[in-house]
């Protein structure tokens, strides 16, 4: 998907925590000053937390874009790997439309 980013172990590096902990931990660790999540988890997170530790929760709600699946019809929440499989090269353009 033309995707450059740092793949990074969380078993390599030195976090530990729970939950929002872990979060925040890892968020720090890792210099992010924002963490980005999907509504759905919003009842899981502390947010005073995360505030207290200075990352900035951002929730977004994607939108269901339809594409081609390889048996017919469409089944929705499936994962990327499904999108790569069947889009290939348009997967990028698909989820950016979900998003905006």
């Amino acid at each position: 998907m033309n995707i450059s980013t740092q793949v990074v172990m969380l078993s390599d590096l030195n976090v530990t925590g729970k939950g929002s902990e872990l979060l925040v931990n890892l968020a720090n660790q890792l210099e992010c000053e924002t963490y980005l999540v999907e509504n759905a988890f919003e009842t899981y997170l502390d947010r005073e937390l995360f505030r207290a530790n200075g990352v900035d929760i951002n929730f977004v709600t994607p939108r269901v874009v339809e594409y081609h699946q390889q048996f017919g019809g469409f089944v929705p929440g499936l994962s990327v790997i499904d999108l790569l499989f069947n889009e290939g090269e348009t997967s990028l353009d698909i989820i950016m439309e979900s998003f905006y």
